[in-house]
């Protein structure tokens, strides 16, 4: 039996059995296998810890299958981490040799990942021949993947941190407040004109905005996945690169980036004294210096919440007050606030369970698709996953980010598809 910390004990011993997390977990409603809700892996991981269970394949690929959306830890009033039991139970039984080698991939930082999506944005060219600017990858080695053709946005060919690098932001008069914009790697490699809107948006406000040289990937990934001792290297150097620049908020366009920061960064690097990082929709809703947009006519967009944003943060309100100051009136998906079903690793670990779950989310925007011109979302892994998810239901619907739907606003940008 493998050693247990006592972190993972104190969750499992928290868990009444009451089955408040089966009635939000997107998993569960989809396969109705109690193992892979919250509550049974609780149980699976407290038989483990017990010598009742060996980690088989079969348990480590149910600790896989989690969106880690925290839908489970928001319902449960004992407050039982269910995140953190998975981290924990990925943590300790993850395979070290693939990934030690990607550990060292993220470890490498920027240059590495930026030859890997150069190399990535040359295959995409080559799998698309003939087909139409614009319009995705779509993944033709269907024997490989044995999901058939899938839709994946265009890397873009000069990543935003390649484009910004040397930059400052403008000047302003002294007393404006100046904000650090961290990036992440989804707008950095997949959405580089979201970050040109951010950038836009505070420029038009009187913000100051400062992009820190030095900053890698937030260490989401690489800390689900099982290594976080690779995750806090990751977050000693965006620290350092972030409180090199005198400025007064981080500000960020990920919602993954933002939680991860916020509640991970803390038990990671064992200290509080951290720099708040902020959504950028919160940031934005806060300001009183944007500009007004003088027609507003109240034009339909429907708005996905981010579960990383939503659940993990409480932002739910900001994103909407903005659409509306700038002219759109928001088109609500019917049912309850769902996952998209991207979870970070999981859509590509578990890809059909992933798109069973898109499959439902889709079902509600069909139900709203012909009273709206786009949708709306705050993170980049659900900006992807949507993006597949109207391509496969032949949906004519652009998804973008928020800020981007903004500036459109602001600065009347033709409406056109990331």
């Amino acid at each position: 039996m493998i050693d247990t910390p006592l972190s993972l004990l104190s969750e499992t011993s928290r868990c009444s059995r009451c089955g408040a997390c089966l009635a939000v977990c997107p998993i569960y409603g989809l396969t109705l296998d109690e193992s892979l809700s919250a509550r049974g892996k609780v149980a699976l991981a407290e038989a483990e810890q017990q010598g009742l269970l060996a980690v088989t394949p079969r348990f480590k690929e149910t600790f896989s299958a989690c969106l880690l959306c925290g839908a489970c830890e928001a319902a449960c009033a004992s407050g039982v981490g269910g995140v953190d039991t998975v981290l924990e139970q990925r943590a300790r039984v993850s395979a070290r040799g693939l990934l030690s080698l990607v550990s060292l991939g993220f470890k490498a930082g920027r240059p590495f990942m930026d030859v890997a999506a150069k190399a990535g944005s040359l295959a995409q060219e080559l799998m698309n021949l003939g087909a139409e600017p614009g319009s995705g990858l779509l993944v033709r080695l269907t024997n490989l993947t044995k999901s058939g053709p899938r839709k994946f946005p265009e890397l873009a060919r000069t990543p935003f941190l390649r484009q910004n690098k040397g930059k400052r932001g403008k000047s302003k008069p002294t007393g404006s407040m100046r904000v650090a914009f961290f990036v992440g790697c989804g707008l950095n490699y997949l959405f580089p004109k979201a970050v040109h809107s951010v950038i836009r948006l505070l420029d038009s406000a009187g913000v100051e905005v400062v992009v820190p040289e030095g900053q890698h990937c937030c260490g989401m990934l690489i800390h689900t996945a099982g290594d976080p001792e690779a995750a806090k290297w990751l977050a000693w150097r965006n620290v350092d690169a972030l409180l090199r620049e005198d400025a007064a908020k981080v500000v960020t366009g990920c919602a993954t980036c933002s939680s991860f920061f916020n509640r991970r960064y803390p038990e990671l690097l064992g200290t509080n004294e951290l720099p708040e990082v902020i959504d950028v929709a919160s940031f934005l809703a806060g300001l009183g210096t944007l500009p007004e947009v003088a027609d507003k006519p109240g034009i339909p967009l429907i708005y996905h919440d981010p579960c990383h944003l939503k659940i993990s943060q409480g932002v739910e309100s900001e994103p909407r007050d903005l659409l509306a100051r700038f002219g759109y009136s928001t088109v609500e998906i019917p049912g309850e606030s769902f996952c998209c079903g991207f979870g970070g690793t999981l859509n590509i670990t578990d890809y059909p369970l992933s798109a069973g779950i898109l499959e439902e989310r889709m079902a509600g925007i069909a139900q709203v698709a012909k009273d709206a011109i786009g949708i709306a979302t705050g993170c980049p892994g659900c900006l992807i996953q949507l993006g597949e998810g109207v391509w496969k239901t032949g949906l004519n619907l652009p998804v973008r980010h928020t800020v981007e739907w903004l500036a459109d606003a602001v600065f009347e940008v033709t409406n056109k598809s990331v």
